[in-house]
């Protein structure tokens, strides 16, 4: 078989639809090895470390391939010291990890020392990379200079900026997370073809015109060059709808005409995967609805009239309406 993504005949791997960190058990074989780790770590990656995602792992506990739990959410996440303009990143243990701020300037035989520590900063480790930064400074204006000179000079100068008490620190941490809706959508359109090549089998992915702009996007990993409809659900009665399917421990995933309507953690997406082929546009009648517990990591399908039939407060046709008005 055809890998779904490179188109070449490779030997399939195990992929998950929905990644396997965020409780995702559904998943497909037309992918293979290669396009597998590099869709991951392009693609899935960014979608695993949202701040949305890792804040339902933390709340739930999911494990990813390695057993690894989401500890704190703020890891990996950025941020600045507001009243200096230092960066710090998220430490497992959710402690701010700051790269201090150092300025070191020679003049001559004058050397101004300008540095910003955290509050939590021990003597040793400011005075340790004041000496590093001037040190690199004195050795840069005088190449030529006795380094053993020179990092007595540096210690010294450590020594007497810190006891001086021109050291300054901060403790007003703010916290920086930005969502990117390019990340965002390429999830969800990667998600979105991989169900349609689950479903279709190799006709489609060979054969859509529209899987093959899907496939050329999600490959550049460029969520702009996109094809109609890939956008992120307003609508409050699909939003209501999803909700109810998911049924608080369920990710779900609808294909209906041409579209896969994608629920992860109450994230929702409708992704056009089919724009003219009735071959693979799944009428009312026969539309699939999965379900993936993500707690238990099952997954179930039915038919979307039957999931509706269950619902007496639902009504299938206000959902396939407001589908189609996207």
């Amino acid at each position: 078989m055809k890998c779904s993504f490179c188109l070449c005949d490779k030997e399939p791997s195990k992929e998950h639809i929905i990644p396997y960190a965020l409780g995702g058990s559904l998943t497909t074989y037309s992918v293979c090895k290669d396009c597998n780790s590099s869709l991951g770590s392009t693609i899935d990656s960014k979608f695993i470390d949202n701040i949305f995602n890792r804040l339902s792992r933390c709340q739930t506990g999911l494990a990813g391939q390695n057993g690894g739990r989401i500890r704190s959410i703020y890891d990996h996440s950025t941020g600045e010291l507001k009243d200096c303009g230092v960066f710090f990143h998220g430490d497992h243990d959710g402690q701010p990890n700051v790269k201090q701020k150092i300025d070191v300037e020679v003049s001559g035989e004058e050397v101004r020392v300008n540095a910003v520590f955290p509050t939590w900063a021990d003597s040793k480790r400011i005075k340790g990379s004041i000496k590093s930064a001037v040190f690199g400074k004195l050795k840069a204006a005088d190449s030529k200079a006795d380094e053993s000179v020179l990092l007595k000079q540096a210690e010294k100068i450590a020594d007497d900026a810190y006891l001086r008490g021109i050291i300054s620190t901060s403790k007003d941490v703010t916290i920086h997370e930005t969502i990117n809706l390019d990340d965002l959508t390429l999830a969800f359109m990667k998600m979105s073809y991989e169900i349609a090549c689950e479903e279709f089998g190799e006709p489609y992915y060979a054969h859509s015109r529209t899987a093959g702009i899907l496939r050329g996007a999600i490959r550049l990993n460029n969520a702009q060059a996109c094809i109609h409809g890939q956008v992120f659900i307003s609508d409050s009665f699909i939003k209501s709808v999803l909700d109810k399917a998911s049924d608080g421990t369920n990710h779900v995933i609808i294909l209906l005409g041409g579209a896969a309507i994608i629920s992860v953690f109450g994230i929702c997406s409708v992704i056009r995967y089919e724009e003219s082929d009735k071959r693979f546009m799944p009428s009312v009648d026969s539309a699939p609805i999965f379900l993936l517990d993500y707690k238990k990591r099952t997954n179930s399908r039915t038919t979307l009239l039957n999931w509706f039939s269950s619902h007496d407060s639902l009504e299938v046709g206000a959902f396939v309406g407001s589908i189609c008005a996207e």
